[in-house]
């Protein structure tokens, strides 16, 4: 459609100044609605730079009012702090050694009893090698020294009732 085809005089010529007229209000129109979203965005930006102004003069306040502590005070909640450390770490060693004497206990249970039904046990392996490695014959080890020797192999000494 050719401009101005939309408004036609009574003779049937296209009215060109009318088109003119409607085609810049739409721009006016267009350009005072972008104006109002720009307006729109640049208070919403303003509200926000203003509350992190605001919040970051409450921090300064905040901070400016909580007591420093001294020297000797540091140096003493640096001292607790390290206490408190050392304490869970040994804490944390403790229940590692239980968890690994445990776990060696275990081992060391379920060995000896497999040990014990091994038709095998006091006899020779098919290839010819001696089932009890400890040099000390066809007699079994007792259930202590045997606990002793799997405490041995994961570092933990273990007192003997």
């Amino acid at each position: 459609m050719p401009y101005g085809a939309g408004y036609v005089r009574k003779d049937g010529e296209p009215n060109y100044a009318a088109a003119h007229a409607k085609h810049l209000r739409a721009l006016e129109r267009r350009r005072r609605v972008s104006g109002r979203e720009i307006i729109e965005a640049c208070k919403r930006a303003e509200a926000v730079f203003q509350a992190e102004k605001k919040a970051r003069e409450l921090a300064a306040a905040i901070a400016a009012s909580q007591s420093k502590l001294t020297r000797k005070e540091a140096l003493v909640a640096a001292a607790k702090a390290a206490k408190q450390k050392r304490r869970r770490e040994r804490r944390i060693a403790q229940a590692e050694a239980a968890l690994s004497a445990n776990e060696a206990l275990s081992i060391a249970r379920r060995i000896y009893a497999l040990r014990l039904r091994d038709p095998l046990s006091g006899k020779n392996f098919v290839d010819g090698v001696d089932y009890n490695d400890d040099g000390e014959g066809n007699e079994l080890e007792s259930l202590n020294e045997f606990k002793a020797r799997i405490f041995g192999w994961f570092g933990v000494r273990r007192v003997m009732n």
